[in-house]
């Protein structure tokens, strides 16, 4: 029996929009690129702000709107692991920290992977805490283990074309290509979900059965 809260959900519903919004700054960060000069470069300003609404809506989905619309109950392991994943861009600050001296080789030895080991096991544990919470109602609660499934799956596959055939192979342009578009079309259908979600209306409830008992006749 699932603890459905009721509609409309705000919280479900701000997530959504702040998940789609990401997607919006992201593909216009990526055509300002260069734009603004040195002085204000209005590419990284969207690359946070797209991280910033991420992050938000992260936080929403994991702790709710005044107390209602966690899609994880506010059960512990599920929060903390959307909590890691909303933070996870602040990562980026590594790079700023490690000295220009350092070569390519001495860079990429730790950080990326194990982040990547980090994020991967955070989403999994948040997936699985969405599925196993019972807020959302079957079977659009395994949707972001879709999602994440699609994510995984076609970045790994490119990597293993990349390493296997090289980078300046079609296949691997196609793939590219691909992985790029799923990394677009995910959020933006799991934040349409959330709205329809969020807007469809609560189904009625039962009525209570009343006891009627029967006259006593004297």
């Amino acid at each position: 029996m699932t603890d459905a809260p009721k509609a409309p959900v705000r919280a479900w519903i701000g997530g959504g929009l702040l998940l789609i919004l990401s997607v919006v700054l992201q593909m216009a960060q990526a055509s300002a690129w260069g734009v603004g000069g040195a002085a204000f470069d209005a590419s990284s300003v969207l690359l946070w702000l797209s991280r910033a609404a991420l992050a938000a809506s992260l936080l929403v989905f994991a702790f709710g709107w005044k107390g209602e619309g966690s899609v994880i109950a506010r059960r512990p392991v599920g929060v903390i692991a959307l909590v890691v994943l909303a933070f996870m861009p602040l990562t980026d600050l590594i790079w700023i920290a490690i000295p220009y001296e350092a070569t390519p080789s001495d860079i990429l030895l730790w950080p990326n992977y194990t982040l990547l080991a980090v994020w991967l096991a955070a989403a999994i544990i948040a997936v699985a805490a969405v599925a196993r919470a019972g807020v959302i109602a079957r079977p659009w609660n395994i949707a972001p283990a879709i999602g994440l499934a699609v994510v995984a799956g076609t970045g790994a596959l490119l990597q293993v074309v990349g390493v296997s055939t090289g980078a300046d192979g079609m296949g691997f342009g196609l793939l590219r290509l691909l992985n790029e578009l799923v990394m677009i079309l995910v959020p933006v259908l799991l934040g349409v979900l959330a709205l329809v979600l969020g807007l469809r209306p609560a189904p009625p409830a039962e009525p209570t059965p009343v006891q009627v008992y029967p006259t006593v006749s004297e």
